[in-house]
């Protein structure tokens, strides 16, 4: 059963985290659109510097992706004021280089914030949501530039940020939610065509009314899905490649109401499931639970 932590909390920082060997990695925007890094190790006081000295700014209204590359690049994907997807990648103390993911494509939404991964196959993968609500998907490999495709055929639309992750069995899974509050999950392998499912119509969960969280966990296959609801509870979808089933983590944790976007994870490290997010006060609150 999930239990409740509850830390005081005051930042208007938006940030990512880069997993390193070595150092710890935040990526957050300042208000003049510059994108800053934080890094240090152990009890070591952080080292700071902007990656953005001279190149595309970042927009006042997105916030950044964060992902290890193929190549093992250090990556950061971010949306400019005029809709254009950009890249900065660096290794080490080497100053980051710059790139224009979508020259030519589609523009990303206002307001909008790109997602990113790496997949078992060695590829790269951002996700973002163009001006059409339609979900875009860019992809490369080492050098090569990207291509670019949109992801939803024949389903609703998206009106909210994308939310990646990879499956147990492997496939590149996009998690969002339609204009009538419905989860919906995208799910492929290169080259194919992603296959489509409503995952709140197969469990008559409630709405959502927040971007979406998710993860999968590979000791026990299952994927996990953690989103708001109108009444400010917070909800769970899971699944074990077949059945989708909903908690009501919110009610089984007698936990304090939520308000914005949570944030969730799985820990190898202690085993356990852990659900972050803010209420009405501007706590922080933590639900945790055993696998």
């Amino acid at each position: 059963m999930p239990q409740s932590v509850t830390i005081t909390i005051n930042s208007r920082w938006q940030v990512g985290r880069l997993p390193s060997k070595s150092t710890n990695n935040v990526i957050y925007r300042s208000s003049d659109g510059h994108l800053h890094e934080l890094w240090w190790t152990g009890p070591n006081a952080p080292g700071q510097g902007d990656l953005i000295p001279h190149g595309s700014l970042a927009a006042n209204d997105g916030d950044p992706a964060v992902f290890i590359a193929s190549d093992r690049t250090n990556n950061v994907i971010y949306r400019t004021p005029d809709g254009h997807v950009h890249e900065l990648w660096w290794t080490g103390p080497n100053a980051p280089g710059q790139g224009d993911l979508n020259p030519h494509g589609p523009l990303s939404a206002n307001g909008s914030s790109p997602a990113a991964f790496l997949s078992p196959d060695g590829i790269n993968h951002v996700i973002f949501r163009s001006k059409d609500s339609n979900l875009q998907e860019l992809w490369w490999a080492g050098p090569d530039a990207p291509r670019e495709r949109p992801l939803i055929h024949n389903g609703p639309l998206a009106v909210s940020d994308p939310t990646v992750f990879v499956a147990t069995d492997d496939s590149n899974n996009v998690i969002y939610r339609s204009p009538d509050g419905h989860v919906h999950e995208l799910w492929w392998t290169v080259p194919n065509t992603p296959g489509q499912g409503d995952l709140t119509g197969l469990t008559n969960s409630p709405l959502t009314q927040s971007n979406l969280s998710a993860y999968s966990v590979k000791l026990d296959r299952r994927q996990h899905i953690i989103y708001r609801s109108a009444d400010g509870h917070l909800h769970e979808l899971w699944w074990n490649l077949g059945l989708v089933s909903h908690s009501d983590l919110t009610a089984l944790a007698d936990a304090p109401l939520a308000v914005g976007n949570p944030s969730a994870y799985y820990s190898p490290v202690d085993g356990r499931h852990h659900v972050i997010y803010r209420d009405g006060n501007g706590h922080l609150h933590e639900l945790r639970w055993d696998n």
